[in-house]
């Protein structure tokens, strides 16, 4: 159980839920699972935690001392990242109390190699085709840093005030303007420009997650 639970991280950079872990064994019960997974945490292999989705982590030296094979790279750290929402949504999602990151539904885990060894990242769940020609899907998962200082052409996730919604976005600044342009062939997909004072940038990306299947 161990190993497929590293394999699948290393292929995915996010652990495999228990019905996915459930089917790579051959195990129909949840129950089994949670068992075994309960009996990897007494021995230090993986912390998790049990009301989250996705929440396993795994403790690669201790997996080294018990004889499994791990390589140089995947020793190195994972960040247990919380995934805070939809980046489209009616309503805000807030990034800046810290409480809401501890109790998060979800979790991601992502090397440091590809985020930095920042503090202050979370992850949203992508909804929507506006930014297809970036490389986000619908569905993905984009890993963001919480920063307010971007420059022209990021990638960011902004808060418009007087629309009341986030939405994921490249950043252009023209002036006292700010210009939220969408990358998509679909011309229903189209700029958004606002007063600065009118939007807040909650995020920058910094890596897309996508599930294979």
């Amino acid at each position: 159980m161990f190993q497929f639970i590293h394999e699948y991280i290393a292929q995915r950079q996010y652990p495999p839920s228990i019905r996915e872990i459930c089917d790579a064994i051959g195990v129909p019960s949840s129950s089994v699972v949670n068992y075994n997974l309960g009996k990897l945490v007494e021995h230090g292999l993986i912390s998790r935690e049990r009301h989250a989705s996705r929440a396993i982590k795994l403790n690669y030296s201790k997996a080294e001392e018990k004889g499994f094979d791990i390589e140089e790279a995947d020793r190195q750290n994972h960040q247990m990242v919380p995934v805070l929402g939809n980046i489209v949504a009616s309503n805000p999602v807030d990034v800046g109390e810290t409480r809401t990151w501890l109790t998060a539904d979800e979790h991601v885990h992502v090397s440091q190699e590809m985020i930095g060894y920042r503090a202050n990242v979370y992850a949203l769940r992508v909804q929507g085709d506006s930014m297809i020609d970036s490389g986000i899907l619908d569905d993905d998962i984009v890993v963001m840093a919480q920063e307010e200082s971007v420059r022209n052409g990021d990638l960011v996730a902004a808060w418009i005030a007087d629309d009341n919604a986030m939405t994921l976005k490249q950043f252009y600044r023209e002036g006292d303007l700010v210009v939220l342009r969408p990358s998509s062939p679909n011309h229903m997909h189209q700029p958004v420009r606002r007063h600065a004072s009118q939007v807040e940038i909650q995020g920058k990306v910094l890596a897309v997650l996508r599930s294979l299947g």
